[in-house]
């Protein structure tokens, strides 16, 4: 079925490394999900803060 007036959207390809920026540094912002990232153990959000 073909909807009239309608345009498919153009290429995003060249803002994926911008959004893939925005999601890395809003995950690397997470301490908490920093942290169960990092460590395998289930203790892993009682282990010290992950740095940069």
């Amino acid at each position: 079925m073909k909807i009239d007036n309608v345009k498919n959207p153009e290429s995003a390809f060249l803002a994926q490394e911008k959004d893939m920026r925005i999601i890395v540094d809003r995950m690397a912002a997470n301490q908490r999900l920093r942290k169960l990232l990092y460590y395998t153990t289930p203790d892993a959000l009682k282990r010290p803060e992950v740095s940069d």
